[in-house]
């Protein structure tokens, strides 16, 4: 499609166009390359701090695991959540819909929780996880109510 539209004509530095889209995808390989050697490095100096850090037994290298992708799930889940709640509070919703002051409140509850979240894996402390899951229920009630709604 894009040699039907442009088909003679230069860049902005004289390269023409057919030049410039061969060029981007062995950009794109290169690095991609780059990208791959690099994330063998740092897997195999992360393995090994890893391997200082717990020692040689399975299980807890295991749990270790799991607790890393939940400090991730909860970093994406703050990342996302407070995404959505800015732009519902900014771009979305009418300053006279009741739904907007409760996404207000709902905001800073939700970092609380997702801190108390972090803390509780952290701490492996029971009530909090137990908290921790029950706000995310919550927001996940809140989360489907607002998506749900027509005309947002």
């Amino acid at each position: 499609e894009i040699h039907s539209v442009i088909s003679g004509t230069t860049g902005i530095i004289g390269i023409p166009i057919n030049v410039l889209l061969i060029l981007v995808p062995c950009v794109i390989s290169v690095c991609e390359l780059a990208y791959i050697g690099l994330g063998w490095k740092i897997y195999t100096e992360f393995g090994w701090k890893v391997y200082k850090f717990l020692g040689a037994d399975r299980r807890i290298k295991q749990m270790y695991t799991h607790y890393q992708i939940f400090q991730c799930l909860v970093k994406f889940n703050l990342f996302f959540w407070v995404g959505y709640c800015v732009q519902l509070i900014w771009l979305v919703l009418p300053k006279s819909d009741w739904s907007y002051y409760v996404t207000w409140v709902a905001l800073p509850l939700s970092i609380i929780l997702l801190i108390e979240g972090h803390l509780a894996a952290r701490y492996e402390h029971k009530w909090m996880m137990i908290t921790f899951l029950t706000g995310c229920v919550g927001g996940l009630v809140y989360f489907i109510y607002q998506v749900s709604i027509p005309g947002i």
